[in-house]
This record gives structure tokens, C-alpha cells and sequence, in this order.
């Protein structure tokens, strides 16, 4: 039965409608893309699951939808206004105001030949260290076919029951997604035959651990960085790329539907019927934002004034070393009826807040929606302050970045984050060496000229 939506959806749509045709419209110019997949990511998480599931809207009055929508309307408005103020602020201070955002794709490509081994050289550490944590089993460290029932290389409980080597195997975990990711955002730059095949056999080994433990986040940002990468850096031409770009999602939707059997049913991939309609009952942002409001409304829950943006902030911190870090989101998920004793972090599932719906929790429903579109104004400004420094590296970390945003449509959150910061440390310490070997070239050069011109003195007192 279709949902009859409020009036404030429809202006949502609007709004989003007209800021995604001014974003379109400015494509090429460098802070679109960022832009852009903010939008996506509000469309995306918020707007379809009332015509796809409206059946998951059904608890709510007619009031609370139309206010979830009103607050989506003032998370659109604050981030297309805070991000026209913030983005000023990112701009690179040796880039020229209008200058800057110059790819040279054949620079590009040299530098993308000299990270292929590094990074491989990194995976193989991780998977020997993963193959070791399975018992010495290659083939289940790599193909782990029994998806979340059997046994995978970065499976540690959760809470406090993760140990002193829990920050160890999440950090491993975390690099892991990242190698994997770069390999897929290398490809489209790879120019010589040998490095496309090594790079195609690596993603090969690389991702059906990701695909297969039936996690729908680091399928994306495994994929994702592909997509943008061969979207930027490719040289087929535009409607193949479009082409490969639909394709793509269509196989991620078939994908989707497969992992939500397999979480469901506990399932493994041999057990998938594939014949089956399956739902995506996974868009659900929208109807959490309408049951934050619920419980706000009614006084079930009180914002906690910034008190879980700083534990998602913190949440670095391992749990052997501050044995009383706060467990996040556990008191939303007890109110939506996840509460188990079973567990040791006292639910039997995390449920997800959405971006909107996460502000709410933080700082009430309208400042909260203000400072969701905020902190997302702020992720588009630096990765558009990424783009606009066109080295290889940023490049990269572009393209993850812009992988990643759709995944803050859940939540804002380092569990997301935690493969960007890894690669932007990765990315200062490549900077870094490269500024240490221009710095010895310097001086080289400099001491080769004081030796010539001291020859050439001599020479000349000869004479």
C-alpha cells in the first residue's frame, strides 16, 4: 500500500532535486563531485525507503513523518550554505584562487606504477597475519564461503570481550579494506599490460573476503573507489564509463540482495537461493530518523549535547587501555528492542541512527539536523581541498573519500572513517619521503655545482 507522504517530503525532493541539477550542471568544476555525493548519499538513505518499504512507516503518525522530512529539508539547506562558507577555508594556500585541480595523467601514472608493490607488499603482511589467526588456512583466510557462521581472518568479539589484541585485529582489519580499495582505484591508472593483470589478481584475491562476509559497507568501499577512479582517471570514453557506472550499481543491488539472505537465514553462499525476491530492507534511514523524533517527542531519550560525537571521536582509543570506553549507540538500540543479556555489550544488534537522525541524538531535532549538515559540509570541503592538490595520493584518497560518504549516510562515525585515516597517514608519510629525497636531490646538486665551480676556479688559477 503506498505511503501517503506530507507535503514536506515533496519540498525535500525539490530541494534535492535542484541542488543536484546545480552540481550536474557544474560537474567539471572540482567541488562538485563532493558535493554531489552528499546529495546522493541524503537521496539515497532518506528518500526511496518511503516508496520502496512503506510499510516500515506504518507505526508512525502522519505528524512525525512530515517532521522527519521538515528536519531533512534543514540538513539540506545548512549543508549547501554551510559548505558555500566552508569550502573557502579548505582552499590549499598555494593554489591560486580559480587555479589548481590540473591532472597530469602521465605523472599520475608513473606514480601509480611505484605504489602497486608497496601496497602489495603490505596485503601479503596482512594475510599472513589473517592466515595465522584461521589456523594456517590460505584458502579460508582469503575465501571465507560460510560468510558470518564460519571462520574469517578479522572475525574478535566485541566490547571488552575483544581482548588486548582487539585494537590490533581491527587496525589490521581496517588496513586490509584499505589495500583493497587502493588496488581497485589503481586500475583505471595503470598503463603497462603486467601491472593491470597483477593488479586484476590481486583485487581477485582481495575482495571475496570482503563480498563474502556478507557486509554491505566494505563491499561498497572495496567497489566505490573503482567506480570514481575509472570515472576520472579512464580513458573509455564517456557513455562507457556511464555504462560501466550502472552496471556496477546493478550488480552491487543483485549483491545486496544475496548479502541480506546470508545475514538473515545465516546462510552461506552455497546455500543462496538465488531465484527469490529479495528486499532491501537496509535503506531504513529514514524511518530511524521518524523513531529518534518518536522517542525525542516522548521523552525516551535526551540529547547528549556532543556527548557521542566525542565517543565517535574517541573511539581510536583501545578498549585494553581505557577499559571504560562507552559502548556507542547501545542506549538507541535498547529502545528500538535489540536488548539482549546474551552479549556483552547488552544488544543483540547495533542499529544505525543515520546522519540526521544521529545530530538528533546529539543536540535535538533542529540544531541537530544544522550540525549533521555541518560536519558533512566540512567531509565535502576536504575532500574537495583533496581534489583540487591533484597529487597521486590525494587523488586516491579522493576517491576512497568519496566511497566512504555514502557510508556516513548511517552514521558519522571513525568505524567508516577508520580506512581514510589510515590513508591519509599513509599519504603524509609518502609526502613526507618525497620531501626528504628532494631535499637530498638539493643538496646533491648543490654540492655538485660547488664542486664544479670550485674546479673551474682552479682551472682558471692554473691558467
Amino acid at each position: 500500500m503506498p505511503l501517503d507522504l506530507p507535503d514536506t517530503y515533496y519540498v525535500a525532493l525539490a530541494l534535492l532535486g535542484g541542488l543536484t541539477v546545480w552540481a550536474a550542471v557544474n560537474l567539471r568544476k572540482t567541488w562538485a563531485p563532493p558535493f554531489l555525493a552528499v546529495l546522493v548519499t541524503f537521496g539515497f538513505w532518506y528518500m526511496i525507503e518511503p516508496l520502496y518499504v512503506p510499510q516500515e512507516f506504518v507505526p508512525f503518525s502522519r505528524a512525525i513523518i512530515r517532521d522527519a522530512y521538515f528536519y531533512g529539508i534543514v540538513f539540506l539547506l545548512s549543508f549547501a550554505l554551510l559548505f558555500i562558507a566552508c569550502a573557502p577555508l579548505f582552499r590549499p594556500g598555494k593554489v591560486r584562487h580559480g587555479a589548481g585541480g590540473r591532472i597530469d595523467r602521465k605523472e599520475l601514472a608513473r606514480t601509480a606504477q611505484g605504489l602497486v608493490i608497496p601496497v602489495a607488499a603490505l596485503w601479503l603482511v596482512l594475510v599472513a597475519y589473517g592466515t595465522y589467526r584461521v589456523g594456517g588456512d590460505l584458502l579460508q583466510a582469503l575465501f571465507p564461503l560460510e560468510g558470518r557462521s564460519g571462520l574469517r581472518m578479522w572475525q574478535r568479539s566485541a566490547g571488552s570481550g575483544a581482548g588486548a589484541s582487539g585494537f590490533v585485529v581491527s587496525t589490521a582489519s581496517y588496513l586490509y579494506l584499505l589495500v583493497s580499495a587502493t588496488f581497485g582505484a589503481l586500475l583505471p591508472l595503470a598503463r603497462r599490460r603486467s601491472t593491470r593483470l597483477l593488479l586484476v589478481a590481486l583485487i581477485c584475491l582481495s575482495w571475496p573476503y570482503l563480498f563474502l562476509q556478507g557486509s554491505r559497507n566494505q563491499t561498497l568501499i572495496a567497489v566505490l573507489p573503482f567506480i570514481a577512479s575509472f570515472f576520472i582517471f579512464g580513458r573509455a570514453s564517456r557513455w562507457l564509463k556511464v555504462l560501466t557506472v550502472l552496471s556496477a550499481c546493478a550488480l552491487i543491488f543483485v549483491w545486496f540482495g544475496i548479502v541480506i539472505q546470508m545475514r538473515e537465514d545465516q546462510l552461506a553462499l552455497t546455500e543462496i537461493s538465488f531465484g527469490e525476491d529479495i528486499t532491501h530492507y537496509g535503506l531504513n534511514m529514514a524511518s530511524e530518523l521518524c523513531w529518534m523524533l518518536y522517542f525525542h517527542q516522548n521523552e525516551l531519550m535526551q540529547p547528549s549535547w556532543g556527548g557521542r560525537y566525542l565517543a565517535e571521536a574517541l573511539n581510536f582509543v583501545p578498549r585494553a587501555l581505557w577499559p571504560g570506553k562507552p559502548l556507542i549507540g547501545i542506549d538507541y538500540s535498547i529502545l528500538r528492542g535489540f536488548g539482549g543479556t546474551g552479549t556483552d555489550i547488552g544488544v543483540n544488534a547495533t542499529i544505525s541512527t543515520g546522519l540526521i537522525g544521529q545530530g538528533i541524538a546529539n543536540f535535538g531535532p533542529l540544531f541537530g539536523s544544522a550540525c549533521a549538515g555541518l560536519l558533512m559540509a566540512l567531509w565535502a570541503s576536504f575532500l574537495w581541498r583533496l581534489r583540487v592538490q591533484a597529487t597521486l595520493p590525494r587523488l586516491l584518497l579522493f576517491a576512497l573519500g568519496l566511497a566512504l560518504t555514502i557510508n556516513l549516510g548511517r552514521d558519522i562515525t571513525l568505524l567508516t572513517l577508520f580506512p581514510f585515516v589510515f590513508g591519509y597517514i599513509a599519504v603524509l608519510a609518502i609526502e613526507y619521503r618525497d620531501k626528504l629525497q628532494r631535499r637530498r636531490a638539493r643538496k646533491r646538486r648543490a654540492k655538485a655545482e660547488m664542486r664544479a665551480r670550485h674546479a673551474e676556479l682552479d682551472a682558471k688559477w692554473q691558467g
